[in-house]
């Protein structure tokens, strides 16, 4: 069987099973225990990573790229990002500071990063200019969204 038929198999057989249990026994599956069921979150880190790796690098808009995702302990997500223009040192700095607050208003506008607070996922986002060099990093913990 093809990846891609495999894949709409288990997430068909997921959607199926959970949609009978219910909303919450989704949540209490994947629910990271205080020793128990890391594995289970590791487990989703690695698919949410690979998938934004599958489609890598790819235009968020005319001046950033993403350029791929890892998973580092934690849990953490790092997304990292190109900006595709040349910014001073007064930019960059108010850019950080900009992304930062950004990052918290979209995270805590976005149902789909229910599941991240759930599992008590942080995420990273990491900019650098186009020579790789480090431009902002912005973290948020799970509770921050």
């Amino acid at each position: 069987m093809r990846k891609s038929a495999l894949k709409t198999v288990i997430i068909g057989v997921l959607s199926a099973t959970f949609g009978v249990l219910g909303t919450t026994t989704f949540y209490e599956f994947f629910r990271p225990l205080p020793t128990a069921d890391r594995e289970t979150t590791e487990v989703v880190l690695q698919a949410i990573v690979a998938e934004v790796n599958r489609t890598s690098p790819k235009s968020v808009d005319e001046w950033t790229r993403l350029d791929s995702a890892d998973s580092v302990g934690g849990p953490t997500i790092i997304y990292n990002y190109t900006l595709m223009v040349d910014l001073d040192s007064s930019q960059k700095e108010n850019l950080a500071r900009d992304l930062l607050a950004l990052k918290r208003k979209e995270a805590s506008e976005n149902e789909g990063l229910s599941l991240f607070r759930e599992l008590e996922i942080g995420l990273v986002y990491l900019y650098r200019d186009r020579s790789g060099e480090e431009i902002a990093r912005v973290v948020l913990k799970h509770k921050d969204f």
